[in-house]
């Protein structure tokens, strides 16, 4: 092995750890990956990573220099990850281990064996889809009880024919028109905050939406609202697929599986490129279908003929690979997210202490008004420059979401804001006070 001092050490290549390498790269961490495929090294060598082909199990592979390695990483099977991971404890390591492991009932066996932790990468895609796809699972804002009597926030889609298509919310004037704050959005790694103010809206883009339910209603109309009821189809009873299927039915949501081979589970079988099949599952009334594919490539055309079927259906897709999410996109998805992408954050969250995005999400606070007496709270430099959106004023117990261009913040106002974690953190550096 070559100079492990401060470097991550990756044990077996594969798509779950591609996310890792971007961000190790980006911040010029040094890495060293070990695979026992020659092959596999020699395409990652010519890409300037630095490979060593071993497997641990190789008597002339000396591991004592992994005890100067600020992490590591098993990514290969589940045998072979315990011996390299009993073997660099062995060897004196003492930092983090990560171990991406195939069964999840291993996982406790390789924490035993010395790892720090341990997960399966297919499950926590299963986990980030099914979050998307019910909010029975995972709520799009928190905090929203005290305005629950006043406040509806729904996920709205932008349809093709949809007015707001190529306009941005500064110029469809969305607040002025229709009363409703556009607080998130949908990405590929997760839930963000709003577009910026002169950002064109594309049609399959989604969006969260907050106002009264007369306005939301109203703004729905020419959007497209995204229900939360209704029958959610998951095309694919893969390792990925019967997961999702497992958290969406704890869920007490209604699923219905389609699978091309019969077995416990699978509602309809039949092939998800023929349209008898789609019809079979209701994917034309569904809710949402979710695309769980044995290949990307499968997956990507699955996208292309289920738009085409249905042009109206939210569709999610489960990828391996980050390089095809934005294909598969383009095919069709208004939502893809890989196996890599998850991976990534916990591994970066694991080796390098950064925030997991995935499990971020939309907050409403009650905040103090800081230094913004004499604003107006909604006006637009402020979300600029934090990304929170203040979605009502509370004065003198009442509280107030429409707002016309006369209103103003005054002392003892308290404002209800929304925004993630870390528009909060921009919020408070630049408007709150430190006593509040």
């Amino acid at each position: 092995l070559p100079d492990l001092k401060d470097a991550v050490v990756i044990y077996g290549y594969g798509p779950a750890i591609e996310s890792l390498i971007g961000e190790l790269n980006n911040r010029t961490i040094p890495m060293i990956i070990i695979d026992k495929d020659e092959s596999v090294g020699r395409q990652l060598h010519a890409r300037g990573l630095k490979v060593v082909n071993a497997s641990p199990n190789d008597d002339h592979l000396d591991l004592r220099p992994l005890a100067e390695a600020r992490a590591i990483v098993a990514n290969s099977e589940d045998e072979d990850n315990a011996v390299f991971v009993v073997s660099a404890r062995e060897f004196g390591f003492e930092g983090p281990i990560v171990a991406l492991v195939d069964n999840p009932n291993r996982r406790a066996p390789m924490q035993l064996a010395g790892a720090t932790a341990a997960f399966t990468p297919n499950h926590v895609l299963a986990a980030a889809v099914a979050v998307r796809a019910s909010s029975r699972i995972g709520p799009r804002i928190t905090g929203v009880q005290p305005l629950a009597h006043l406040l509806e926030v729904a996920e709205l889609r932008i349809h093709d024919e949809s007015p707001l298509v190529n306009k941005s919310i500064l110029d469809a004037e969305i607040l002025a028109n229709y009363g409703v704050q556009i607080v998130g959005q949908w990405v590929d790694d997760g839930l963000h905050s709003p577009p910026a103010a002169d950002e064109l809206l594309k049609p399959g883009m989604i969006l969260v939406a907050a106002g009264s339910p007369g306005n939301i209603k109203r703004l729905s109309e020419i959007a497209r609202p995204i229900t939360e009821e209704g029958r959610i189809v998951v095309a694919g009873f893969s390792d990925v697929g019967s997961k999702l299927v497992e958290m969406l039915d704890d869920a007490g949501e209604e699923v219905c599986v389609i699978d091309s081979e019969e077995q416990a589970g699978v509602q309809v079988v039949g092939d998800v490129l023929d349209t008898d099949t789609l019809e079979r599952a209701g994917v034309a009334n569904a809710r949402v279908v979710i695309l769980a594919c044995q290949s990307d490539s499968a997956t990507l055309l699955a996208a292309t003929v289920i738009r085409t079927y249905a042009p109206d259906v939210p569709i999610i897709a489960c990828a391996i690979g980050v390089e095809n999410v934005s294909r598969i996109q383009q095919a069709g998805a208004d939502f893809a997210l890989s196996v890599s992408q998850v991976a990534g954050q916990l591994l970066a969250h694991h080796v390098l202490g950064k925030m997991v995005s995935q499990q971020a999400r939309i907050k409403l606070t009650k905040l103090n008004i800081g230094q913004l007496v004499g604003h107006h709270p909604q006006e637009e430099w402020i979300h600029k420059q934090t990304g929170c959106t203040v979605i009502a004023v509370e004065r003198n117990g009442e509280v107030f979401m429409d707002m016309p261009p006369s209103f103003v913040l005054i002392e003892g106002d308290a404002l209800y804001v929304c925004g993630t974690i870390e528009a909060f953190d921009h919020f408070y550096e630049q408007f709150v006070d430190s006593s509040g």
